[in-house]
């Protein structure tokens, strides 16, 4: 199966899905249909309110 599919997973704690992913891993599920090739973890700032702006908190302190 030559789709080129990807999974995107929003997490609080990336750890939690680490949990889940090794237990499915263990049952063999995933392997069937799916190939790892990398990993991300990515920063994403909270909304901004009508006063502000993305990011604010974070760059502003």
């Amino acid at each position: 199966m030559d789709a080129g599919l990807a999974f995107v997973a929003w997490q609080v704690d990336p750890g939690a899905f680490v949990e889940v992913w090794n237990r499915l891993a263990g049952s063999g599920r995933p392997a069937r249909l799916t190939r790892h090739e990398s990993t991300a973890v990515f920063a994403v700032p909270e909304g901004a309110a009508s006063d502000a702006y993305v990011g604010r908190r974070l760059l502003e302190g």
